[in-house]
């Protein structure tokens, strides 16, 4: 009988990220172009976690957005064994 109920082994899949950032003075270029940069990094297999948006410290006319990316890098598959 075929399943994984019977089966004699578990397996857990980890997988590994990495993350970058993307950030956008949008007083200069306006929000147009960070949402082109993100959809052009999402065809590379970068999916967003969260949009933050700052003030610069020194200029509070000086508005960020900061698009937080990640992707998977690999992964590891654990084969647990059953007591």
């Amino acid at each position: 009988m075929s399943g994984g109920a019977m089966s004699e082994k578990n397996s857990v899949v980890n997988y590994q990220w990495e993350y970058k950032t993307l950030r956008h003075d949008t007083s200069i270029m306006g929000y147009e172009k960070g949402m082109n940069d993100l959809s052009r990094e999402g065809k590379n297999g970068w999916e967003l976690v969260s949009t933050v948006a700052t003030t610069s410290p020194t200029n509070s006319d000086t508005k960020y957005l900061c698009h937080y990316l990640k992707r998977k890098t690999g992964m590891f598959v654990i084969d647990l064994e059953e007591a």
